[in-house]
């Protein structure tokens, strides 16, 4: 018999060989130690495959029980150093002065955020903090709840008519998760709203009209939302505006906080004026025992008396009155007049210097900051500025990745629909803002409203951080790989922020990367609260 070949090996070992030729090989093996080498190293083969296709886990491969590699260690060292650089920068050039000029006009708190949340810069007064978490988590809550119920009901069409009952007793709870501040207000809504001068409100009053005019008292607060609002009258407690113009001639117990085109101060106020305006002007008979605050464009305190701090954000600004506090102003120009009297020190900041008249009394130097007139991209602080804000968006973007590679890759896939994409997102942009502001037409709207305003401004900054990753990944090519995802955010973010600094067109090019990934945001979110369709029922066999 000659040697023998594999396959008859293996026909032997499988049990595939009539017995004959089963005994005459086992015989010619005994004879020759090559052949019995062969059918001993097929024979561990062949046990060793049978071994692995029956067992019912795949062994964890070596490679990935192994320490991990440092390779990937700079990503992480990058990224940590690029956010406290960030942080660094963000808080002595921006937030540490801010919160400096925000104490010394009477806002002094620990920091910013306890600050607005709980000091109650806009919601003092008239509407409780507490109260206002409570309704925020009871709408999330109830919106939560109606999602899970109305998808619960499509899997159980039996209980679809117990859903009456249980969206009665879901309005129930939401009613009694009201707010107790939204029932105390009272609330007029016309074309032209008077308040007689013998007429008194006990607690807080809401107007919406074109025209307003306050004669009367207002024990609570006053929360405005008019073209023409006039108050001669005396306001308890604070005065929250939303008009063109508003004039105060009467007395105000607590703060101004006014978001106008044009405010015309000639009366007293008890505590401190804050104001986004585009003209604002002080007369004679102003008294403010608190401190100023305004965003302005043409500021103009013709005479008055302000006892605490002023600063000012303006274009141009006209001082002729008594500050008994510091005076601190950031414009382009200021005129100090000859009956200004400045009890504290004084700084200013602009591109011009101040025209201060020999009669004005200052008990301190006015300090003086002028501004460079350089080309802001021959300004060393625009590039510190630009590498901030690119650190802090990938930063960003890469805890996305990491937290949530799933809704990342969601976005991306969406972001590669321009054309939907796009025009989501620019209807979105437009149509939120506008809805949020229908919303706070109500006193228990306007948590809700302004709640959905800062989500809204949250996706609005991260849409350009998916669309940038959306350019990058086009530019280097789909790639799973972490290190390569990172890599193309990175480039992505390089190339948005070039384009968004280019003269004429980078208003464009911000408005169209925002779009864009915004819009893919909102597709994302469309597809995770959209019901699936069931599956089809299997056919039974014949």
């Amino acid at each position: 018999m000659n040697h023998l070949d594999e396959l008859t090996c293996l026909l032997y070992l499988e049990g595939q060989l009539s017995a004959e030729r089963s005994a005459a090989l086992i015989a010619h093996t005994r004879t020759c130690p090559d052949c019995s080498a062969l059918l001993h190293v097929l024979e561990q083969e062949t046990a060793l495959l049978r071994g692995a296709l029956s067992e019912t886990e795949e062994a964890v491969p070596a490679r990935l029980l192994a320490p991990r590699s440092a390779r990937a260690t700079w990503v992480w060292a990058l990224s940590l150093g690029l956010a406290a650089l960030g942080v660094f920068a963000l808080w002595t050039e921006f937030i540490e002065p801010w919160q400096q000029q925000l104490e010394q006009v009477g806002f002094g708190s620990n920091n910013l955020l306890t600050m607005f949340l709980f000091g109650g810069i806009f919601w003092e007064g008239w509407l409780d903090m507490l109260n206002l978490i409570q309704f925020l988590a009871a709408i999330i809550t109830g919106t939560l709840g109606l999602v899970l119920l109305h998808r619960w009901l499509r899997r159980r069409p039996d209980l679809i008519s117990t859903s009456g009952s249980l969206v009665t007793l879901g309005l129930l709870l939401a009613g009694l998760a009201l707010p107790s501040g939204a029932a105390a207000a009272e609330a007029h809504k016309a074309e032209t709203f008077r308040l007689a001068k013998d007429d008194v409100i006990p607690n807080d009053l809401v107007v919406y009209a074109g025209s307003v005019r306050i004669e009367g008292t207002v024990e609570g607060d006053l929360i405005l939302f008019a073209s023409q609002a006039t108050i001669t009258g005396k306001v308890h407690g604070d005065i929250l505006a939303f008009a063109q113009t508003l004039r105060v001639e009467g007395e105000v117990g607590g703060n101004i906080r006014a978001i106008v085109n044009t405010l015309l101060l000639n009366g007293i106020v008890q505590r401190n004026v804050t104001t986004f305006a585009e003209v604002v002007t002080l007369d004679n008979n102003t008294r403010i025992e608190g401190s100023l605050m305004l965003f302005t464009g043409h500021c103009t305190l013709d005479g008055g008396q302000i006892a605490r701090d002023v600063t000012l954000f303006a274009e141009q600004t006209s001082l002729n009155g008594r500050i008994g506090g510091n005076l601190t102003v950031s414009a382009r120009s200021l005129n100090i007049g000859p009956e200004a009297e400045l009890l504290g020190t004084a700084k200013f900041r602009g591109r011009q210097q101040p025209s201060v008249s020999p009669q004005a009394r200052l008990a301190s130097p006015l300090v003086v900051e002028i501004e460079p007139r350089l080309p802001r991209f021959l300004q060393p602080k625009f590039y510190l500025w630009q590498s901030v804000r690119w650190a802090a968006a990938f930063l960003l973007g890469a805890v996305l990745l990491l937290l949530l590679p799933g809704f990342y890759h969601d976005v991306q896939r969406r972001s590669a629909q321009i054309g939907a994409s796009v025009g989501f997102g620019l209807l979105g942009l437009l149509a939120t803002p506008i809805a949020v502001v229908l919303v706070c037409l109500t006193v228990v709207g306007l948590a809700l409203g302004l709640g959905t305003l800062l989500l809204y401004a949250v996706a609005a900054y991260a849409g350009h951080i998916f669309f940038s990753a959306w350019l990058g990944r086009r530019l280097l090519g789909p790639n799973p790989a972490r290190g390569v995802l990172l890599s193309q955010l990175a480039l992505g973010l390089l190339l948005y922020r070039i384009a968004a600094n280019l003269p004429y067109v980078g208003w464009l090019a911000t408005l169209l990367a925002t779009a864009w990934g915004f819009g893919a945001l909102v597709l994302v979110f469309y597809d995770r609260i959209r019901p699936k369709p069931d599956a089809p029922a299997a056919v039974p066999a014949a």
